[in-house]
C-alpha cells in the first residue's frame, strides 16, 4: 500500500520545490536591485 502515501510525497515535493524557486527568483531581483542602487550610488558619489 506505499503508493497511497505517493500522491502525498510528490505534492509535497513540488511544493518545496516551488518554494524554493520562488525564493530563488525572488533573491535574485532582490539582489540585481541592490546591486544597480549600489552601482548608482557609487557613480552618484564619484
Amino acid at each position: 500500500m506505499w503508493f497511497l502515501g505517493l500522491p502525498g510525497f510528490v505534492s509535497s515535493s513540488l511544493v518545496h520545490f516551488f518554494l524554493l524557486f520562488y525564493v530563488f527568483i525572488m533573491g535574485n531581483k532582490l539582489l540585481n536591485i541592490g546591486h544597480l542602487s549600489l552601482t548608482s550610488y557609487y557613480s552618484f558619489c564619484m
